[in-house]
């Protein structure tokens, strides 16, 4: 702390001593005193004193100031208040400020774009399973009656085997009528 900060420091604390010794502003109050009270709790005996409710009135008013006075500084200076701490009044640059919206603004066009990208991509793909969907059913309505039995060449050529029609031949060499052995 330099010296003129603990000049202004003092001077100010005399002239609290000073109002607090005389009885003028914001010491001249007469509250109730703590024994007019038939159970006084502690905030009673806190405020019945005209020293405490002076430093508690000056104290607001000393808050009001700093407010009324630091709020159009930070304006003019093209800062903003973030919040109060023990430090003092924590500010952000407006640049700064102006920096960090023009990212998330660039980072949301970016999201966006990524979004109409996979729209775009999901719309492709319907019309392609769609278009696959009606190809498949023209197919299978071609090829296989109510019945289910297919109607004209097979897709994949075999030859027959005289075994064929009787099912296949099983390990042991008789009829396997339910073709269980190739399960």
């Amino acid at each position: 702390m330099g010296w003129i900060q603990r000049g202004l420091a003092g001077v100010t604390a005399a002239i609290v001593a000073y109002l607090a010794v005389d009885g003028r502003w914001p010491f001249d109050a007469s509250p109730a005193e703590g024994r007019t009270f038939e159970d006084p709790s502690v905030w009673q005996y806190l405020l019945s004193d005209r020293y405490v409710l002076g430093l508690l009135q000056l104290a607001l008013v000393a808050l009001s100031l700093y407010i009324v006075i630091s709020v159009p500084a930070l304006a003019a200076a093209a800062r903003w208040a973030k919040g109060f701490g023990t430090t003092g009044v924590t500010t952000d640059d407006a640049a700064r400020a102006t920096r960090t919206l023009e990212d998330y603004e660039r980072e949301l066009a970016d999201v966006n774009a990524k979004l109409d990208l996979a729209n775009e991509t999901n719309r492709r793909l319907q019309e392609q399973r769609d278009t696959a969907v009606l190809l498949l059913q023209g197919v299978t309505t071609t090829t296989t009656p109510a019945g289910g039995a297919p109607v004209g060449p097979p897709i994949v050529r075999e030859e027959r085997q005289p075994d064929d029609t009787d099912g296949h031949k099983g390990e042991t060499g008789r009829a396997d009528p339910g073709g269980e052995a190739d399960r």
